[in-house]
């Protein structure tokens, strides 16, 4: 287009549509040249921002991991708290056919669980000697006990002197509570081991055991 001038030849590209276009293109490489000079700048920031993300996440991972160990020994302490030496809340409140003397109980019952004779935990126990628990049985073994059948049947006569629940007689209360495992899936009531509920025989029966026994109950006041 010779001899048309800078505003003439504008013009023509204008009506032919062509210069808005170009305007285009030069907003565009206007744009890039903009994002180019920026770019380095801004992926170093991004770089940086995420290295302090990935350090954040990290020392959170290490705090999560260190809650849950400090959770687990808080859990395990808890059960292992309950097994030994709590009888829960509500038991403190119960009645049982022994009296107020559960503190001392708990020398009963390691008694009996040190000697193979009691499996179960002491909150178990507390609850079988509960006045109005019938339903829980007191389970005792002498499989691998160190108590024979004479011993546990002293033992438990012994008990008797502690007995306070007037509304039913103790015979009938360890009938109705106690069973005795005597050999592998053989059991008793006490009917049927009541001949051993006694003293021994003889001083010449009287074996170590016994000490131990009057030495475990004349602790209980």
């Amino acid at each position: 287009m010779e001899g048309l001038t800078e505003d003439q030849f504008k013009e023509t590209l204008i009506k032919q549509g062509i210069y808005q276009e170009l305007m285009k293109h030069v907003v565009l490489r206007s744009e890039y040249e903009e994002l180019k000079s920026n770019k380095t700048p801004d992926l170093i920031n991004l770089r940086k921002k995420i290295e302090r993300q990935k350090e954040e996440i990290s020392s959170l991972k290490i705090q999560i991991e260190k809650e849950q160990i400090a959770k687990q020994l808080a859990v395990s302490n808890l059960e292992f708290y309950q097994s030994k030496y709590v009888f829960f809340e509500a038991a403190l409140f119960q009645e049982y056919v022994f009296g107020d003397r559960l503190p001392f109980f708990k020398k009963v019952y390691d008694f009996l669980k040190s000697n193979n004779v009691y499996k179960s935990t002491f909150g178990d126990f507390c609850y079988s000697i509960q006045n109005n628990s019938s339903e829980r049985k007191l389970n005792f073994s002498l499989i691998n006990s160190k108590l024979s059948r004479d011993d546990l049947g002293y033992f438990l006569s012994c008990l008797g002197n502690f007995y306070e629940y007037k509304y039913l007689e103790y015979k009938k209360w360890l009938k109705n509570r106690v069973i005795i495992e005597v050999e592998k899936n053989g059991y008793m009531d006490t009917t049927q081991f009541k001949r051993h509920i006694r003293d021994y025989e003889s001083a010449i029966n009287k074996p170590q055991m016994k000490e131990k026994i009057d030495k475990l109950f004349s602790q209980i006041i």
